[in-house]
């Protein structure tokens, strides 16, 4: 329906438009109740939580790449949607490994690490592209995921880690940050 919406200047196609948009957000609703309803013993990737997060990805993909005027509120229904469902994902895939003396929680380090390269990859992407308002709402959108990692990373990834865990996940996260500035800094015009 977005897709038809977007081809011509009918009198409907905005209505088809919010159709889409209805319909996005309903599967992405739905994708929400699969996931508190996923049991631990689910096959990583090839469960019903993953396919509804990436049915409702798709479906908001299509809404962005249709021009109007909800093209960016269907990328940040993707953003949400998309980025979540892959971290969750890496975050269940990876178990916790335990020593004598320490504990490393992987998954949700890995999690974070998602949340840090997604972030960091729509900044530069924001700071890459011509368009004046694509460039703002990935920059917008690349900030929002990086402090979601940061507020991760100190709320709940170091809230209970001993120090092995809190160096390696701080290292991470600012080894991709200053990738990202470092990059940042070799493509600006001199």
């Amino acid at each position: 329906a977005a897709r038809l919406a977007g081809q011509g200047a009918r009198p409907r196609s905005e209505a088809l438009q919010v159709l889409a948009f209805l319909a996005a957000t309903a599967a992405s609703l739905v994708w929400l109740i699969l996931v508190f309803e996923q049991r631990r013993s689910d096959i990583i990737f090839l469960n019903r939580v993953f396919a509804g997060g990436l049915l409702a990805s798709l479906a908001w993909g299509i809404l962005w790449v249709t021009p109007g005027r909800l093209r960016w509120l269907a990328f940040c229904g993707l953003q949400a949607v998309a980025v979540n469902a892959l971290a969750w994902e890496l975050a269940r895939a990876v178990p916790v490994m335990r020593s004598e003396n320490t504990t490393l929680a992987a998954g949700p380090l890995l999690a974070t690490l998602t949340y840090a390269v997604v972030g960091a990859g729509l900044w530069l992407r924001g700071q890459s592209t011509d368009e004046a308002g694509a460039q703002k709402a990935f920059r917008l959108c690349g900030y929002g995921w990086l402090a979601v990692a940061g507020v991760k990373l100190l709320a709940s990834d170091l809230a209970r880690a001993d120090l092995l865990f809190r160096a390696v996940a701080a290292l991470g996260v600012g080894a991709i940050l200053i990738a990202a500035a470092w990059w940042a800094s070799r493509r600006r015009p001199e």
